[in-house]
């Protein structure tokens, strides 16, 4: 499960805030994978690295008894394994290989989980302990029971079951159902086999397939799941509201459509194909996208959101699941040499009553609260050549990506950078960001397009109005230069 925590919100935010981020995060934790289109030639064993993610995660929403993994271990055997566990937890996903090979780290394992048995009253420290022996990047920490406890608010899928494929590749329950679920109500157990939901048989899908099965019966409030052995069961759904991801539409002066995207969501691709399409009806024959102050939200929401501007099978971006961190920089260059090759992700279909903005000029405006999601959106459209990024200053620079795992010996959770993002063109965005192409323009305050709830002083400083012609003659311009790069260095389809 793919999730980009929005931490340089949640460092600027108060406590209000920064719970209200976390919430906003875990509802779309499951959905933000959903739809992949991977053309790797190595993604089944990324796959299965992300199935891990997912049942890890699944732990993440059971809120249960304090260690529920514990009964009837001595104190000792259990501050033991909890400290394993995370060492462990870290072993197996964190990104950076040589992280991993570092001596320190390799003998961590033994020797905080010996102390925390000697002492198993202080085994939260030792646990904090193991933590920052793998000297990890700020984003790997640990979840106390209270921020581990908000997870379980959220469900997506809505029936409280969580699916991974079983070693025969059919859907199999991999964690307890959530209290008080439909699927808890219906007695459903892990390792429970499901051979079908809704009617398609799960044999030979990945997770991520599954949430599309379902997502393609959103409308419906029941999901049906047939076991192994024949038994079904119709489930009742209930999945929480989104917002709406845009904020201002607009057509400006007749021929400019603007669309302000506040976050990336679960409805963030569905919602701007819709803005887009209306728009162009109205006569948008050029288009500016609003990243101002977006910090992110869901990974998949932002390939779903780039594929209206490209055309199909066109690289949108690239995850590097496992390498070292100095590897990043040349990751396209040398992947045959470093522990993982970048899995790709690509534009996808719409729906067929739906066309692809594919020809008219599109400019994307950017500040440095831009981020995450965001980023991996700017990068897709700027590297296939599709928009010009206006901006006063660069991006956040945020290109990582974490995963929440549950602990079942311990209170609480454990979130750990897992990969990392790369442009198109294999570019890395962690620490580096986006620079403008061109400035945002001069500010017209007769007809600001101004974002509502933003104090004086705050984001954006110079409230500025769309125009056609300097839409057009600033993508023209980089247009013609990222084609002939384009030309010369490829985007690797």
């Amino acid at each position: 499960v793919l999730w980009n925590l929005l931490e340089s919100a949640m460092e600027k935010a108060g406590k209000t805030a920064h719970w209200a981020a976390r919430l906003a995060l875990a509802l779309v934790v499951v959905r933000g994978v959903q739809g992949v289109s991977p053309s790797s030639s190595r993604w089944g064993g990324i796959e299965r690295r992300l199935g891990r993610w997912v049942r890890a995660s699944a732990m993440a929403l059971q809120v249960m008894a304090p260690c529920w993994a514990c009964v009837g271990m001595t104190l000792p055997e259990e501050a033991r394994l909890s400290v394993e566990e995370v060492w462990d937890t870290l072993n197996e996903n964190y990104y950076d290989g040589a992280a991993l090979r570092r001596g320190e780290w390799q003998e961590a394992r033994t020797s905080l989980s010996e102390m925390a048995s000697r002492d198993p009253e202080r085994a939260v420290a030792f646990r904090r302990r193991t933590v920052r022996a793998l000297r990890a990047d700020k984003y790997t920490r640990l979840l106390d029971a209270a921020e581990y406890e908000a997870l379980s608010r959220f469900d997506v899928l809505g029936v409280g079951l969580i699916l991974a494929p079983g070693e025969d590749g059919t859907a199999k329950v991999v964690s307890p159902a959530l209290p008080g679920s439909s699927a808890a109500k219906a007695g459903l157990l892990p390792d429970d086999v499901v051979e079908e939901i809704d009617g398609k048989a799960t044999a030979g899908l990945s997770s991520f397939d599954y949430l599309d099965i379902v997502e393609g019966n959103a409308a419906q409030d029941r999901v049906d799941v047939t076991l192994r052995g024949g038994k079904r069961l119709s489930l009742e759904r209930r999945v929480a509201s989104v917002a709406d991801p845009l904020g201002k539409v607009e057509l400006v002066d007749g021929d400019v459509g603007y669309v302000r995207i506040r976050e990336f969501n679960a409805r963030c691709g569905r919602r701007l194909d819709e803005a887009v399409a209306d728009l162009a009806n109205r006569g948008a024959k050029a288009f500016v996208l609003d990243l101002r102050g977006n910090t992110g939200g869901a990974f998949q929401a932002a390939v779903d959101a780039a594929s209206i501007f490209l055309e199909n099978g066109r690289v949108v971006t690239r995850v590097l699941e496992r390498a070292d961190a100095s590897e990043a920089s040349a990751a396209t260059e040398a992947s045959a040499a470093s522990e993982s090759i970048p899995a790709t992700f690509v534009a996808k279909e719409l729906p067929s009553h739906r066309k692809k903005i594919v020809d008219a000029p599109v400019e994307v405006w950017i500040d440095k609260l831009s981020a995450s999601s965001s980023e991996v959106f700017v990068g897709a459209l700027r590297d296939n050549c599709r928009a010009v990024v206006a901006g006063d200053e660069g991006s956040f620079g945020k290109g990582k990506i974490q995963a929440v795992f549950g602990l079942r010996n311990a209170r609480g959770g454990l979130v750990v950078t897992v990969a990392q993002y790369l442009t198109p063109k294999g570019t890395p965005i962690q620490g580096v960001g986006f620079k403008p192409d061109v400035p945002l323009g001069q500010p017209n305050f007769a007809a600001a397009l101004q974002v509502p709830g933003i104090p004086l002083g705050g984001w954006p400083t110079s409230p500025v109005v769309p125009d056609a012609r300097k839409v057009d003659l600033d993508f023209k311009a980089t247009n013609r230069l990222c084609r002939e790069d384009l030309g010369e260095t490829g985007t690797g389809e």
